[in-house]
């Protein structure tokens, strides 16, 4: 699936602004993840279908905050 412009610079700004990368390390295995968090669980559900990877809730820091959804992207190397 080819992707728009528009779209291309809708996923670099989530990213921007709700990403990050990182190396996980699991016994002796490192793993690159990408993740981007959002409480809008549609946006993550759309980069699930382009890029795979899986949803989850992550815990609330405060009770009175919306619940915080991640989409996870990750591969062991």
């Amino acid at each position: 699936m080819e992707l728009t412009e528009t779209e291309k610079a809708y996923i670099a700004g989530l990213f921007d602004g709700e990403g990050h990368v990182s190396l996980i390390r699991n016994y002796t295995r490192w793993t690159p993840t990408v993740e981007v968090s959002n409480t809008n669980k549609d946006v993550l559900e759309w980069l699930q279908s382009l890029f795979g990877g899986y949803i989850y809730t992550a815990s609330n820091r405060k009770p009175n905050w919306k619940p915080c959804l991640k989409w996870r992207l990750c591969r062991r190397v």
